[in-house]
């Protein structure tokens, strides 16, 4: 493979076998390179494919921004990988990189900020606030740093909208239709959540499930559930409480709470009331 540009030590791009341009990304890849010199595989860490009408956009912002960010960046996202299993793209390496160049920035100009979903974002999302933990020990590490818990949970943002592909906006919508479900089942049933239970994880899961799909809009129209309805109907007692959360859903959402949602929503109910 042949460097076309050159765009900082740690990331250059080619042309593929197909004539795509490619962004190769690994530490001193492109130290001392020129275009047209041969790409050391052995230092190849990463390739993204450029595509769409964002791709000039993409290279201009990689080569403005500290080849060191981008490492972290890189870093973060392969923890990413692993844990959600997703391929995240180049705008997402970008992305990530470019929020590291703000938070540098706010750090050495002594700008704090305020995330006032910080603890929502802490409890509800606990996997996600690891691995911008972890990103935060690399920046201190790498850079020397130590990074606000305020800053750590706007890192958590940026990840949640990797795992589910959307935009900062939907992040606040999904914490907002968690809390408001949390609440209603809080106080229909006057309990308290085991968070740490196999029952409570499998129920927070299928929320942010769900919510993904209500701030979207989106159905799920695989599974025909009448008959297991009218079951659940007779047998369960969380009645109650699955109409607030229509009602809540419906109001404040503008989302029809179908059959097949509310059985799911019955199966995690009843499990975690049993388990108080």
């Amino acid at each position: 493979m042949k460097i076309k540009k050159v765009l900082n030590n740690n990331a250059v791009t080619t042309i593929s076998k197909d004539q795509k341009e490619k962004v190769i990304i690994g530490k001193g890849v492109g130290f001392g390179k020129r275009v047209g010199d041969s790409i050391e595989e052995s230092l190849i860490e990463k390739s993204y494919l450029l595509q769409g009408d964002s791709a000039n956009d993409d290279l201009d912002l990689l080569r403005h921004v500290n080849s060191k960010y981008i490492e972290i960046a890189e870093l973060i996202i392969k923890r990413v990988e692993d844990d959600f299993e997703i391929k995240p793209g180049i705008r997402i390496l970008i992305t990530v990189a470019d929020y590291i160049n703000d938070l540098i920035e706010r750090l050495q100009n002594n700008v704090k900020i305020n995330n006032y979903l910080k603890n929502d974002i802490k409890y509800l999302y606990r996997n996600e606030y690891e691995i911008a933990k972890y990103g935060s020990d690399l920046i201190n590490e790498k850079i020397g740093y130590e990074i606000p818990e305020d800053e750590i949970a706007y890192l958590t943002l940026c990840l949640i909208n990797i795992e589910y592909n959307d935009g900062s906006k939907n992040a606040k919508e999904i914490m907002r239709f968690i809390n408001g479900i949390n609440e209603i089942v809080l106080e229909e049933n006057k309990l308290s959540f085991h968070e740490d239970s196999d029952s409570y994880q499998r129920y927070l899961t299928h929320l942010k499930f769900l919510a993904h799909r209500v701030t979207n809009g989106e159905k799920n129209d695989d599974l025909n559930v009448d008959e297991i309805y009218d079951v659940f109907l007779n047998k369960n007692n969380c009645l109650k409480t699955l109409d607030e959360i229509e009602k809540f859903i419906k109001s404040d959402f503008n989302y029809e709470f179908e059959k097949s949602e509310q059985v799911y929503m019955l199966i995690h109910l009843s499990k975690i009331i049993k388990e108080d």
